[in-house]
C-alpha cells in the first residue's frame, strides 16, 4: 500500500460507495451512531459510505438492523460477504451488510449478553463467525459462541462453564491466533478487579491468563469441571513489562504476534500505546506510542521512519496483506495507521480527522480487507502461481476444521467448509482472468 493520502474538506460527507477488491472497510462510531466507510488502501482516499445507521452521518445509507453503536466490528469472507456487529430487537446480533445497497439484515440467532448489541466479530473460517457474550445470571462470566453464516444458528463455543481456569468477565475484544486459540482483552466489571488478558484453548476447553497489564490487585471467578467458584479468587500477576491503568482494550494478531492497546490516564490526560505480548512468559514490550513502566512513569517508543511520532489511543487492529499491523485510532486523531513491527516504520493510510469536522471525529472500531476476487488468496491484487501454491497446500489438507489449515480457510472459495474440486473450479476461473478488478 502506498503512503500517499487524499484528504477532503472538513465536514464533507461521503457519497454512497460500493467496495472494490482490496478496499479497506472501516467501522466508525461516535458512541451513539455507527457507519462503515470504504477506503482505497493504495491511496488512502476515503471513497465513500458503505452503510450508516440513522442519525449519523448526515446522510445515512442503507436500511435494516442497526450497527453496534459502541463497537462497529467488520468481517469479510473471500466471496465478498460483509458481516458486522449489530443488534436485532435490542439483542446482540450478527448483521450482514449488502455491498451494493448498504442494507443491513440481522442473522436469526442471538446470544446471552449484558449488552444490547454485538462487539467483536471474528471469522473462524468461511462458514463460521465467533462472537462473545456473558452469562447474565448469578456470577457473570464471559462466553464465546459460534454463528453459522449460512443459517444464523448460534452454538456455545467456550468460556462460561465450558472452559476450565480463571474466567473472563466481559470479553469485548478478541482475536484468533490459530483455529483453536483465542486471545482476549477483558473488560472488568464489579465485583471483579484488575486488568487481564486471556488465552482460550478451544480444543482443550481451558483458559489461562495471557498477561496482567495493570500491575494491581486481580480477582476473577474460577471454573473447574463445569462448576464456578462461589466468590472471586485473588490471582497472581502474570508477566512483566510496560503496563497501563485503564480497562477495555483492543487486542489483535499480526504475523503471528499478539498486540494489545495499553491506555492510561496520567495527570488528567489519556496516553496510549501498542504493547506486544509474549504468549509463553506473559511479558510485555512497548512497540509504539506511550505506556507506563514498573514505577508508573511514562515511557515512549516512536517510529523509526514515516511518522515522526505516535501519540494516540489505538482502538482497532487488523493485519494487512503485507504483514503490517493496521491500527484504528480514537483520540486525539481518527486515523488508520500502518505499522511494520520489523522495520518499525509507521505511516498514515487514511485520516478521518481531516475528513470529518474535528469535534465529530469518530472512534475507529472495525477494520477489514474487502475482497470479491476469491482466487487472489494472498491478497496481492492478482490471481497467479503464488496463489496456486497456497491453494494446493490447502487442497491437500481438505477440511477447514483441520488445525493445519491457514486462517480463516481462505481457499474454501465456495464456503462449504472444505477445500476440494469444487473450489478448484472457482480458482481456475479466477486464475485465467488473473487480474482482480
Amino acid at each position: 500500500m502506498a503512503a500517499a493520502i487524499l484528504t477532503f474538506p472538513v465536514g464533507f460527507v461521503a457519497f454512497a460507495q460500493t467496495p472494490r477488491h482490496l478496499d479497506l472497510l472501516v467501522g466508525l462510531t461516535t458512541g451513539t451512531n455507527s457507519a462503515i466507510y470504504v477506503v482505497d488502501s493504495s491511496t488512502g482516499q476515503v471513497r465513500g459510505l458503505l452503510s450508516g445507521t440513522p442519525g449519523w452521518p448526515v446522510l445515512p445509507r442503507g436500511s435494516g438492523a442497526p450497527l453496534s453503536q459502541s463497537w462497529c466490528s467488520v468481517a469479510v469472507t473471500r466471496d465478498g460477504r460483509i458481516f458486522a456487529g449489530g443488534a436485532n430487537n435490542s439483542q446482540p446480533a450478527l448483521i450482514r451488510v449488502d455491498p451494493g445497497t448498504g442494507n443491513r439484515a440481522a442473522l436469526s440467532g442471538t446470544w446471552q449478553s449484558p449488552y444490547k448489541e454485538a462487539s467483536t466479530v471474528v471469522l473462524r473460517d468461511q462458514t463460521i463467525a465467533i462472537v462473545s457474550g456473558q452469562f447474565t445470571t448469578s456470577n457473570r462470566i464471559g462466553t464465546f459462541h459460534s454463528i453459522s453464516l449460512a443459517s444464523g444458528g448460534v452454538s456455545p463455543l467456550a468460556g462460561g462453564l465450558l472452559s476450565d481456569g480463571p474466567a473472563m468477565s466481559t470479553p469485548v475484544s478478541f482475536a484468533l491466533c490459530s483455529r483453536d486459540k483465542l486471545v482476549v482483552a477483558d473488560f472488568v466489571t464489579s465485583p471483579l478487579s484488575g486488568l487481564a488478558t486471556f488465552e482460550v484453548d478451544l480444543q482443550a476447553s481451558s483458559q489461562r491468563l495471557l498477561t496482567t497489564p495493570g500491575n494491581n490487585s486481580l480477582t476473577r471467578y474460577v471454573v473447574s469441571s463445569g462448576a464456578i467458584s462461589s466468590d472471586p479468587i485473588a490471582l497472581a500477576q502474570f508477566g512483566s513489562g510496560e503496563s497501563c491503568n485503564q480497562t477495555s482494550h483492543p487486542i489483535g494478531v499480526a504475523a503471528g504476534r499478539i498486540y494489545f492497546s495499553a491506555i492510561s490516564l496520567v495527570s488528567g490526560s489519556y496516553i496510549g500505546g501498542i504493547v506486544e505480548i509474549d504468549s509463553q512468559s506473559g511479558n510485555r514490550h512497548l512497540v509504539l506510542g506511550d505506556a507506563l513502566d514498573a514505577n508508573g512513569a511514562v515511557v515512549s517508543a516512536q517510529p523509526t521512519s514515516g511518522l515522526s511520532n505516535y501519540h494516540a489511543l489505538p482502538c482497532a487492529f487488523q493485519e494487512s496483506p503485507a504483514g503490517e499491523l493496521l491500527i484504528g485510532e480514537w483520540d486525539p486523531t481518527s486515523r488508520v495507521v500502518a505499522f511494520d513491527p520489523v522495520s518499525r516504520a509507521a505511516r498514515v493510510v487514511a485520516d478521518f480527522g481531516a475528513y470529518f469536522a474535528p469535534a465529530n471525529a469518530p472512534r475507529i472500531r472495525g477494520l477489514a480487507i474487502y475482497t470479491n476476487c476469491p482466487a487472489d488468496i494472498n491478497l496481492d491484487g492478482v490471481a497467479d502461481d503464488a496463489d496456486f501454491t497456497r491453494f494446493a497446500s490447502a487442497y491437500d489438507i481438505l477440511d477447514c476444521a483441520d488445525a493445519a489449515m491457514p486462517l480463516p480457510c481462505p481457499s474454501d472459495l465456495n464456503a462449504d467448509g472444505v477445500v476440494d474440486d469444487l473450489d478448484f473450479q472457482v480458482f481456475v476461473l479466477g486464475y485465467d482472468a488473473m487480474l482482480c478488478e
